[in-house]
């Protein structure tokens, strides 16, 4: 397990810089640039690749990334959440799927729970609809990220 907690924790660290500067970007402007979205995923890939990540690892990673994108893609068809959200999502999904696929699944399901708590929060405060979504995903993210060191 040693090996496993020393391996990933760069690519989490450059993994949480991205999500909590993309969560910045969301709530200042509700915006995320391609070009954040692909330095992020290209940095992670990276930190990943030079930290050891192993062939059944990247498996791992890239399963549970694509299976978050199809399903945020999904979300964002409906207009439920906007293309941002739809693009930065694989990069802490790979990195978590790469450390434990259940960790990604965590992360998924506490990310939209949290979302909605966030929703129901500012509709009973009467606040302007259009919450950012990436401030939920990077709180979930760092709970997540603290949890890495279990797998």
């Amino acid at each position: 397990m040693a090996a496993l907690v020393q391996w990933c924790t760069v690519p989490l660290h450059v993994a949480l810089l991205f999500v909590v500067a993309a969560a910045v970007i969301d709530v200042a402007v509700q915006w995320i640039p391609n070009t954040f979205s692909a330095a992020a995923g290209g940095g992670v890939l990276l930190a990943s690749l030079h930290a050891g990540l192993t062939g059944q690892q990247a498996l791992n990673g890239a399963l549970c990334a694509a299976i978050v994108f199809l399903l945020y893609l999904e979300l964002g068809v409906h207009g439920w959440i906007g293309g941002g959200d739809v693009k930065f999502a694989p990069v802490p999904a790979f990195i978590l799927g790469a450390v434990h696929p259940m960790l990604a699944c965590w992360w998924l399901v506490t990310t939209i729970a949290l979302q909605g708590v966030f929703s129901v929060g500012a509709r009973t405060f009467r606040l302007p609809a259009g919450l950012p979504h990436l401030p939920a995903m990077a709180l979930c993210f760092l709970a997540a990220s603290s949890l890495a060191a279990a797998f």
